[in-house]
């Protein structure tokens, strides 16, 4: 039975391909999908209500995938615990508030670059997903030190942009790129 699937930069895969792939493989617990341009919210639709063991998602860069295929994966695959949707821009905070509900597992988060998700998803996860070990969310605006402080105290390994003016000021010999 096949239990994973890697088809990054597989452009040729859409939703009906994913529909029938969950259909006929119902026992996937890892799907990389990063850069496959023609999959979006259908597809992962049918992976959650279809591969309810799944616990790594990688849809990075995928630009049709917003807030209701991601709602519906976290809302259905309860053993997700990597989650990466970086650059996926129709994702938003009431996704990644979802995924801080359902996703109590949850130990690796990236929305790199998802520049509609805030400070108020972010918090959502800091305080529900305890398990959580990375959190990546460089290039996203809106997320700033009020939803991270207690990541950081957490000790999680947060990828995040630093300021351009800390950048300027600072000696290079003295920056720790390592957040």
């Amino acid at each position: 039975k096949l239990q994973v699937v890697r088809a990054s930069c597989c452009t040729q895969l859409s939703d009906a391909g994913l529909i029938s792939l969950s259909a006929n493989c119902p026992c996937l617990v890892e799907i990389r999908l990063d850069l496959c341009r023609s999959i979006g919210d259908d597809g992962l639709c049918a992976i959650a209500m279809n591969c309810a063991h799944l616990t790594t998602l990688f849809v990075d860069g995928n630009w049709g995938v917003g807030d209701r295929g991601i709602s519906a994966i976290a809302s259905t695959c309860s053993k997700l615990h990597t989650l990466s949707i970086s650059h996926c821009y129709g994702v938003t905070d009431k996704a990644i508030e979802v995924v801080g509900q359902c996703c109590r597992n949850l130990r690796c988060l990236h929305v790199r670059g998802c520049w509609r998700v805030t400070n108020r998803s972010i918090q959502e996860v800091s305080e529900r997903c305890k398990h959580l070990k990375t959190l990546s969310v460089a290039e996203c605006r809106d997320v700033t030190e009020i939803s991270l402080a207690v990541l950081r105290r957490r000790e999680v390994t947060l990828d995040v942009a630093l300021p351009r003016h800390y950048l300027q000021h600072k000696p290079h010999h003295l920056l720790n790129l390592q957040t």
